[in-house]
């Protein structure tokens, strides 16, 4: 019985992150989408607030928090990751930085799930 809600529970949690709940975020710079999970994992919000820092009663993230927030998040159609950990210092040197400023804009304000920007 025990194992019953925790089923329940990672099925509940896997229906957010399905690929009907994928958000689109165009990118003609770079001539593709990205998408992204609105949902986070604990593990993938930890990666992203290891950068956070307390400046008294206010939260600001490093620089570098973006590109671990894109590494972490950016998705292609079929929810694959986009980008690996070790292209963390290849985003922050060889990337945009106004485009993934957009992107991680973006992705922090929520968006509209694939499945609901095809029925408008």
């Amino acid at each position: 019985m025990m194992m019953d809600w925790k089923a329940a529970a990672r099925a509940q949690f896997q229906e957010r992150r399905s690929l009907d709940t994928l958000v689109e975020i165009p990118v003609p710079e770079w001539g593709i989408s990205v998408f992204y999970w609105p949902d986070m994992t604990l593990a993938e919000r930890r990666e992203i607030f290891l950068f956070a820092k307390q400046e008294g009663d206010k939260t600001t993230l490093d620089l570098e928090a973006m590109a671990v927030t894109i590494q972490m998040r950016a998705r292609d159609k079929h929810g694959a990751k986009l980008f690996g950990r070790v292209e963390r210092k290849d985003l922050m040197n060889e990337y945009d930085p106004d485009v993934l400023v957009r992107i991680v804009t973006e992705m922090n304000s929520g968006g509209i799930p694939v499945e609901d920007a095809e029925k408008n």
